[in-house]
């Protein structure tokens, strides 16, 4: 899935508009610019993954409808929809 897909998703589920939320799924899908294959996910679609979301991003994100939403769960709904409902440890990446 693309990353205006993702985006268009998080407007679904947490409200606002789509490019409130478009920076952190370009982030998330950045290694498909190099390695444009389904395992460019092992990169970041995991828990570290989402930790540098917080940490590049910050904790919280103000959406255009003011809401306050958790970085985090942005950056987990993007793994679980790439990931069929599963957010991977990077533990998990490595034994595949």
């Amino acid at each position: 899935m693309n990353y205006w897909k993702h985006s268009l998703l998080s407007k679904k589920k947490f409200d606002g508009e789509a490019a409130d939320y478009l920076h952190i799924h370009k982030f998330l899908d950045s290694s498909k610019l190099f390695y444009f294959n389904l395992r460019h996910r092992i990169l970041l679609h995991h828990t570290y993954g989402i930790d540098l979301c917080t940490k590049k991003f910050g904790e919280t994100l103000v959406n255009s409808s003011n809401q306050t939403i958790l970085v985090r769960d942005i950056a987990a709904e993007h793994c679980k929809e790439d990931l069929l409902g599963v957010v991977p440890t990077l533990n998990q990446w490595f034994k595949y």
